[in-house]
């Protein structure tokens, strides 16, 4: 499991690093291939291997209206990197300094002499300094003068596409959750503290887990999907809702899942739901008799779709 420092004032000195910079939204094929890519060039020459990532997203900072939602949430991203990656993680703060680098003084004053660079490890697309100027031929013509070795990862490549955080999203967005999880190498996740919503679950019979989830995440189209949740590591089947509570005098924007099979108070906690099918759109329901009738039938379907997906498992 990777270490991680959240200021480059913690990282000790080093003979010499391999390092790859970027962000890591979505953790996917590609980017599983630079991790690969950094590990294999540390063991070659003899360095340390090390990620170093940016808080928050450079987009926010640069330009917050054109920011994207984010697949992993910053304490999502984090875990998913120390669980895959078992070198040095640097957490950078993206500031008015940082933003205003040229790749030269960036590379030259943070990556060489603050943390010792000999190898920079890159997507072909991955850019470094203010404006995005250092592209792959500029970073290739600065290793030559600057005495690092540059290299290059090729994309991975789906049906002749580049895969990309974008794509995932936009599967996400439409609901192609199955779409999704097939490009990332770990499923898409909801991750927040349980809170407190109506009740309206628990007088109809459906209790439900209401998260408190960050603004900027991700989320599925509208609508009810099967999904399993992580409670204390446990995993069980539940119904997830996503989209507005027209019951609600307010029509509040929730997430929210009825786990099954389960019955215990669990306000405060911090839980995981993994929606992976796609059920229903969400709909105006006028009364809670007409909810009650459309829920039994969710649940239903959601139960066939999860006993189906255990049974594909075993298998």
């Amino acid at each position: 499991m990777g270490v991680v420092y959240y200021n480059i004032d913690e990282v000790p000195q080093a003979e010499a690093r391999a390092i790859t910079v970027g962000n890591f939204d979505g953790f996917h094929r590609g980017h599983r291939a630079i991790i690969d890519g950094t590990l294999q060039s540390a063991e070659r020459l003899n360095a340390r291997p090390m990620l170093l990532t940016f808080r928050p997203h450079p987009r926010f900072v640069i330009d917050p209206d054109s920011a994207p939602q984010l697949i992993l949430t910053p304490e999502e991203e984090l875990e998913t990197l120390r669980q895959v990656f078992p070198g040095e993680i640097l957490l950078m703060a993206f500031d008015e300094t940082v933003r205003n680098m040229t790749e030269r003084e960036f590379i030259q004053s943070i990556l060489i002499d603050r943390l010792s660079l000999t190898a920079l490890i890159s997507g072909e697309t991955n850019t470094l300094g203010k404006n995005r100027t250092g592209d792959r031929p500029r970073l290739e013509e600065l290793s030559s003068q600057m005495g690092y070795e540059f290299v290059v990862i090729k994309p991975v490549t789906i049906d002749g596409k580049a895969l990309s955080s974008t794509v995932i999203r936009a599967h996400i967005a439409s609901g192609e959750l199955g779409m999704a999880n097939g490009l990332l190498e770990t499923p898409y996740r909801i991750t927040g503290e349980v809170i407190r919503g109506m009740g309206l679950g628990r007088k109809l019979g459906y209790p439900t887990a209401n998260l408190e989830f960050n603004q900027f995440k991700a989320l599925p189209k509208e609508g009810v999907y099967a999904a399993t949740v992580i409670v204390d590591d446990v995993s069980y089947g539940c119904m997830m809702f996503v989209g507005k509570n027209h019951l609600n005098p307010e029509e509040a924007f929730s997430v929210e899942a009825h786990i099954l099979e389960f019955d215990r108070d669990i306000y405060g906690e911090v839980i995981t739901y993994l929606p992976f099918e796609f059920v229903r759109e969400n709909r105006r329901i006028k009364t809670n008799e007409e909810l009650i009738q459309q829920i039994d039938k969710d649940k239903i379907a959601i139960e066939r779709i999860l006993k189906k997906k255990e049974t594909s498992s075993v298998c």
